[in-house]
């Protein structure tokens, strides 16, 4: 099979074509594929880290409410203010208290998770709400000797949170902390102060509720503590393990597993939820992908291949037989062969083409010898009909001095105005000329039938003369004259007028013939203008208006052309718009 051949083009055209489709729309199929895979998956991380994050907000947020109402209660604030806890009344109101404390705390929605919720002051008062943790007589102590406790004296605010280890020793797990200042209603430079403890495993048991264990965690910014499932806040060992080092969305290495980092800080409370999304899982399921992309162009291939060896199969045996027969024609063997023609698709409608052409060449050769004796014959006879214009010219001039000689003016006048149209025309070369150069044929023109409808109109120029030297299309007034004399004024019975005139707008020269003719109604405008009225066959040139509307459009465009204004019994005015041009 030679390189050069129809059937080598076929197979490697269809094989090009097909493979070049096919790489480039599977590898498009691939980069969609993978970007909608990273996209749901990286929106669905995105989903689970906003479920957790909006739990552990409205957790920690209904966390801090119990604190802020049990802070705020007139009854936790009158006991506070209290000197004396030791009396009955004050031992009733601080049962009272407690049984507030209790409530509240009951319709916490996470109260569950709330370790400790103890009133107390400076003094005596200790009053605790039955929380997770048994209460201790120490607990004042404890409280008081927490870093927080100081941090709220020293800040002088009234309130503040924190996290560390419980009051409770037996607790393993961290807390998180608030303390409120409780204020004396009797003496405001003295008061009690709430503390709520609440374990830190709802962080945990929320997290494990929508992710893997290790997946999603909890730092704590400050410090760069991680929280772990088993609640506990513990400072990583290696730098590598420092979460808030790392920026939002970077690709961390981990053995021989890439993944990548997402973190969203918590409102509510200082802490960073952090999430690590698997990319390697991820590369691994667009490997698939690809393999499988491979396959499908391999497959598309083969399947190319196949198609094209056999299509070229079918179509250069005709093409073989055309070949032989074209050959036999360029050694002038115009013979009809049938074989061409067996074939019923298009190789087969061009066998019968090439017998129609081998036909066709043979009779035209015949044809051919005939026409050129013809040519001969007919160039002669041309020669021997041609007539010298200038012949033309010396018998009207002959008619003219004659007419002169037996005083007949009429006579004379008419054949020196066609002498002298028939000479301009004839004379002028080019499709445009001056506008006083269309004027002088106009005039000539005007003479010729003022004569033939016995004087019964006036043609008035009112043309200013700077636009002589404007150029406009040839014989373009002359048909507008013309069809103001047989259509406007002729048909009314009356003398009638018609007047040129010329102004300019713009870029634009547009020249008016006015009649006071019988008018036109606008269906005979839109006649003219369409064609459908005809010329009279005594026309002078048998240009009609439509035609050089026309051609007014095709030389200068169409915004350019004619336009009519009529009423009927009264008046046409005709305006020729077209581009200035000296």
């Amino acid at each position: 099979m030679r390189f050069r051949s129809i059937r080598f083009k076929i197979i490697a055209s269809v094989v090009a074509y097909i493979a070049v489709i096919g790489v480039l729309g599977n590898l498009w199929l691939y980069t969609h594929l993978n970007r909608i895979v990273t996209q749901k998956a990286e929106h669905l991380d995105r989903l689970y880290t906003d479920a957790v994050r909006g739990q552990l907000e409205r957790g920690f947020s209904e966390v801090f409410n119990l604190s802020v109402i049990c802070a705020h209660d007139t009854v936790v604030a009158r006991i506070v203010s209290r000197e004396d806890h030791h009396s009955l009344e004050a031992v009733r109101e601080s049962l009272h208290a407690q049984d507030l404390l209790n409530s509240y705390l009951r319709s916490c929605p996470v109260n569950g998770y709330v370790d400790k919720l103890i009133l107390f002051n400076e003094g005596d008062l200790l009053i605790q709400a039955y929380g997770r943790q048994n209460g201790e007589v120490t607990d004042r102590e404890k409280i008081a000797a927490l870093p927080l406790f100081a941090e709220l004296l020293s800040s002088g605010e009234p309130w503040i949170v924190g996290f560390g280890g419980s009051i409770t020793a037996s607790k393993l797990s961290d807390s998180f902390m608030i303390l409120f200042r409780v204020d004396n209603i009797y003496d405001p430079g003295s008061c009690g102060y709430l503390y709520l403890e609440m374990g830190l495993d709802m962080v945990s048991d929320e997290i494990l509720r929508y992710a893997d264990p290790g997946s999603m965690f909890v730092v704590l910014p400050e410090t760069g503590a991680v929280l772990s499932s088993r609640g506990r806040l513990t400072v990583p060992d290696g730098d590598e393990y420092r979460w808030t080092a790392y920026d939002d969305g970077q690709r961390i290495r981990r053995g021989n597993r890439t993944y990548r980092l997402d973190r969203t800080p918590l409102e509510s409370v200082p802490l960073g939820l952090y999430s690590l999304t698997d990319v390697t899982s991820l590369a691994r399921e667009d490997m698939q992908i690809l393999y499988s992309v491979l396959i499908v162009v391999l497959a598309s291939l083969l399947a190319a291949g196949g198609i094209a060896v056999t299509l070229s199969m079918h179509l250069t045996r005709p093409i073989q037989v055309l070949i032989s027969r074209i050959k036999k024609i360029s050694a002038n063997d115009f013979s009809y062969d049938p074989g061409i023609e067996k074939s019923h698709d298009e190789i087969g409608s061009i066998g019968r083409v090439v017998n129609e052409m081998s036909q066709n060449i043979s009779r035209l050769l015949r044809e051919t010898e005939e026409m050129y004796e013809q040519r001969k014959n007919a160039e002669i006879a041309l020669l021997q009909t041609q007539v010298n214009p200038h012949f033309l010219y010396n018998t009207l001039n002959s008619i003219q001095w004659m007419a002169e000689i037996q005083k007949n003016p009429g006579i004379a006048d008419m054949t020196r105005s066609l002498t002298n149209l028939l000479r301009n025309i004839a004379g002028i070369t080019g499709d445009k000329i001056t506008l006083e150069e269309e004027l002088r044929l106009l005039d000539d023109y005007g003479a010729i039938q003022s004569v033939r409808f016995m004087g019964i109109f006036e043609m008035v120029n009112t043309i200013p003369r700077e636009f002589l030297s404007c150029r406009i299309v040839k014989l373009t007034l002359q048909p507008l004259v013309e069809n103001a004399i047989i259509h406007g004024i002729e048909p009314s019975g009356s003398f009638g007028t018609i007047v040129l005139s010329a102004r300019e707008e713009g870029p634009y020269l547009c020249i008016t013939v006015e009649d006071s003719g019988q008018g036109m109604t606008p269906e005979e405008i839109a006649g003219i203008l369409s064609g459908e009225h005809r010329e009279s066959g005594t026309s002078f040139n048998r240009i009609g208006v439509a035609n050089v509307h026309t051609r007014l459009q095709l030389v200068y465009g169409g915004d350019c052309g004619l336009s009519f204004e009529s009423e009927k019994g009264s008046f046409t005015r005709v305006t020729v718009r077209i581009r200035k041009e000296q």
